[in-house]
């Protein structure tokens, strides 16, 4: 039996999140023969025609010199595109998805319930034909009471299994670096664990907004 592919659903596809981050990442992967057979399906609010959204996703691959052309060149091939709203309505195409599928929600943090409520009343969440993920992008609400407030809204369509939380700069070496001290010295530890700390904050400070997300 031929092996269905792997959905993946990118809502903003179009925004400053995905050329520079996440596309990257796929080609990266890729690069690694770490991604499986993969349908990139694309939601945006830009009125582009696929192939424009390629060549404009292609344009930020080639400023990236140690990502290959030609792994590139494969993934491109992948991405459908369409221009919708973050509603059931504008979502719809997605009605009777089948097999795996994983929804990147690469858009700005106050359009995060708006996606998983409607991602949720089109059943997508339901996993009849494989597998189903939904991946929030930081930041996970502003504070306790709206990330608390963002995971009633998810756990309403999404077992908390099914739901990944991504904060791609607790992967910066500064982070990690302070896990391995913590690791290799048994004095730390002790102290740096659930007990001793009340909580960790790690400020990046950042130039960039969310410009074209």
């Amino acid at each position: 039996m031929r092996k269905r592919p792997l959905h993946l659903v990118v809502l903003g596809l179009t925004g400053d999140l995905s050329r520079r981050l996440l596309m990257p990442a796929l080609v990266r992967l890729h690069m690694e023969g770490r991604l499986p057979p993969l349908r990139l399906l694309g939601f945006g609010a830009e009125a582009w025609g696929e192939e424009e959204v390629r060549e404009r996703l292609g344009a930020f691959i080639a400023q990236r010199p140690e990502l290959d052309p030609r792994a590139w060149a494969e993934v491109r091939g992948w991405i459908h595109y369409r221009q919708a709203a973050i509603s059931p309505q504008g979502l719809a195409p997605l009605r009777g998805l089948e097999g795996p599928a994983l929804f990147y929600l690469a858009l700005p943090p106050a359009l995060f319930p708006k996606a998983a409520t409607a991602l949720g009343r089109l059943g997508l969440a339901r996993e009849r034909t494989g597998w189903r993920r939904i991946a929030v992008e930081k930041p996970f609400g502003r504070d306790l009471l709206s990330a608390q407030r963002l995971n009633r809204v998810l756990h309403r369509h999404f077992r908390e299994e099914q739901v990944l939380r991504m904060d791609h700069f607790l992967g910066k070496r500064a982070a990690e670096n302070l896990l391995a001290l913590r690791r290799h010295n048994p004095s730390l530890e002790a102290l740096w664990g659930r007990v001793g700390v009340a909580y960790v904050e790690i400020t990046y400070a950042e130039t960039l907004g969310l410009k074209g997300t």
